[in-house]
């Protein structure tokens, strides 16, 4: 498909050994990223949005340091972090934070716009996501790769680019 990067998740658990998920999800992710790296692909570890309490189950990966965790215990060059904004911005701390805590392990952007408490992708600037504070961040670490505005409606989209164009212009191409 000629994808330089792949975004990929890391699973979930149910109530179980959590610490044991995780070991599993970085072996599985080892092993996917060494066929990555014979191909010239880097996968990317998208962080997920953690759910709430009533739940059945909880994504892996959710925060900084889980995304590191896994990174970690990985150890493939070739298994970097996405870091989804959006669902950064559902932690404690936000996007700016999480982007500072993965600083150097990035090898993605999404970005989608929440409330700050569900994530419901919304268009950039309808929800509580500082934008221009989270790509000022992210610029700070150095990154250079790809920002990419996850949505499907074309309007969505729209609406998005322009909001970038306000607020971050230096992130358009």
């Amino acid at each position: 498909m000629g994808c330089p990067v792949v975004i990929v998740h890391a699973g979930y658990w149910f109530g179980d050994d959590k610490d044991a998920r995780v070991e599993q999800a970085a072996r599985t992710l080892a092993t996917a990223a060494s066929y990555a790296r014979e191909r010239g692909i880097t996968l990317a570890l998208e962080n997920m949005n953690e759910l709430p309490a009533e739940a059945e189950i909880r994504y892996l990966g959710c925060t900084a340091a889980e995304v590191l965790t896994i990174l970690g215990l990985a150890g493939s060059p070739a298994l970097t972090a996405c870091a989804d904004l959006g669902h950064a911005n559902l932690l404690p701390g936000g996007a700016v934070r999480f982007v500072e805590q993965l600083a150097g392990h990035i090898g993605h952007v999404q970005l989608t716009d929440n409330d700050g408490v569900i994530d419901h992708h919304l268009p950039l600037g309808e929800g509580s996501l500082d934008v221009a504070a989270a790509l000022n961040a992210l610029a700070a670490t150095g990154y250079e790769g790809q920002v990419a505005i996850e949505l499907d409606d074309p309007r969505a989209q729209a609406a998005s680019l322009e909001h970038l164009r306000a607020v971050a212009p230096r992130f358009l191409a």
